[in-house]
């Protein structure tokens, strides 16, 4: 199997063609002092007073205000819906509260009836 550029995918590239292919690639990197250059213009920004820099930690921050209550809220709710509704049979609170189903000895050999039955198939 060949890709549009005539490249074998069947098969492991060899070191003369990953040589040619670094090669073709060319040197890649930022002229030197660009970090440096990148902080000095955002700390003139700053300076400056600008605040557009910080328009996505604003939008962020907008975000999460109002939907981590909502959230808390959410989890709350549900969380209570799943101990009004689970049976409380010996069954512990954490797996109540997510709605987990009692583990018994038909149910563990079912699952394990089901993965026994979907290796051989998939052979």
């Amino acid at each position: 199997m060949r890709d549009d550029h005539g490249h074998d995918l069947t098969s492991e590239p060899t070191e003369n063609e990953l040589r040619v292919l670094r090669e073709a690639a060319g040197h890649v990197a930022f002229a030197p002092g660009f970090a440096d250059r990148v902080m000095a213009r955002r700390a003139a920004t700053r300076a400056a007073g600008d605040s557009s820099t910080d328009s996505s930690t604003d939008a962020l921050q907008y975000v999460f205000v109002r939907l981590a209550p909502l959230a808390a809220a959410a989890v709350l709710v549900l969380s209570t819906v799943n101990l009004m509704n689970a049976s409380g049979r010996g069954q512990p609170i954490l797996d109540r509260l997510f709605g987990l189903p009692t583990v018994t000895l038909a149910s563990a050999y079912t699952l394990d009836g089901a993965l026994t039955s979907w290796g051989e198939t998939n052979r």
